[in-house]
């Protein structure tokens, strides 16, 4: 099992929002995305289980299956829910750069867990799903939130765009917000995200 965190909120909700961090980074640099959350909302922060040549850790490295990782996080995510006596299922997925790339393949491969997802900065690596995979997508309509920046020089907006058209196409019910600054999310883009979240 990864290495994680679970922080309990004081409130009576169970909604659960996992956090994935991007490359180079560990599990608590996704903090900052805590302030855009539904208030009564727990966190659960999982850290990527290879380490960086640039520090930190990642979930790939270059050159290898962006998805080597992806089995780990699906199992650290529903043990830690289970040891938490999490109830209220499906869960909330916040991921930035490599982890929004993660939080795109749970979509894919997994796509009951989610009741909703914000790929911030990042892309969407297009996994073989079977059609009954993709059916049940269609069933969820689970809506997605992507942020990107039109000044990212590590992740391309059109890849960002391509992402969003991916998902679209598999059903879910994405929406893209493009907002004028590098690879990061500004202030636009907290506002909407934190408006995002409070709608579902």
């Amino acid at each position: 099992m990864l290495v994680s965190t679970f922080k309990r909120n004081a409130g009576v909700g169970q909604r659960v929002v996992v956090m994935i961090h991007g490359r180079a980074h560990r599990m608590g640099v996704m903090s900052i995305f805590e302030r855009a959350a539904p208030s009564d909302a727990h966190f659960l922060h999982v850290q990527a289980p290879i380490p960086d040549p640039e520090g930190g850790f990642c979930w790939w490295v270059k050159g290898e299956a962006p998805d080597m990782s992806l089995g780990e996080l699906f199992t650290t995510i529903t043990t830690v829910c289970t040891e938490q006596a999490v109830t209220e299922l499906p869960l909330f997925l916040f991921g930035f750069s490599q982890g929004a790339a993660m939080v795109g393949m749970v979509l894919q491969r997994w796509p009951a867990l989610s009741a909703g997802a914000a790929l911030l900065a990042g892309f969407v690596p297009e996994l073989a799903i079977t059609h009954e995979k993709a059916a049940d997508v269609r069933q969820h309509k689970t809506p997605v939130f992507i942020a990107h920046g039109r000044q990212d020089d590590v992740i391309p907006l059109s890849l960002a765009e391509k992402g969003g058209t991916f998902l679209n196409s598999l059903g879910y019910e994405v929406t893209f917000l493009v907002e004028d600054v590098a690879h990061k999310v500004g202030t636009q883009g907290m506002r909407a995200l934190k408006e995002w979240s409070a709608a579902r």
